[in-house]
Order: C-alpha cells, then structure tokens, then sequence
C-alpha cells in the first residue's frame, strides 16, 4: 500500500459513509425484522468461540456483569440530578 492511498483512505468523508451505514441497518432491520440483530450476535458468538473455545469464562462473566450494574447505577445517579 501507498502513502497516499493511506492518506485517500484517511480523508474519506466519513460522515457520508456513517449515513450509508445507517440506513442500511434500518431497511435491513425493516425487512427482516429485529431477529436480525440476534443472527448477528449469533454469528459473532460463533465467531469468538471458534478462535477462544474457553471464553467466556466465568471471570469474563463476572467482569461484564461488573461493568453492566456499575453503568446502571451511573445512568440511574445521571437521571436524578
């Protein structure tokens, strides 16, 4: 790869292309339904088994559990100020 493809790439218009994304999952999930976003989930699931058949661990587990109530309790702080 070149320099100034590197430099192409860096100066795309981002934004144009974050509104292509966009309406792309919302006539997608028009289409097919919010069970699309389950086959997704499925397939990334898939996909991290294949490469770590261990995770999640139970220490993975406990750490997302962790990291979900702390958010909870900051977005429930947030809301009564």
């Amino acid at each position: 790869m070149k320099r100034e493809d590197l430099i192409a790439y860096a100066r795309r218009d981002w934004s144009t292309l974050a509104e292509v994304k966009r309406e792309f999952l919302l006539t997608r999930r028009a289409k097919l339904g919010a069970a699309v976003n389950f086959e997704v989930v499925d397939t990334l699931r898939a996909q991290v088994h294949a490469q770590r058949p261990d995770y999640p661990r139970t220490a993975d587990r406990q750490a997302d559990l962790d990291a979900h109530i702390l958010l909870a309790d900051r977005l429930r702080r947030a809301s009564t100020r």
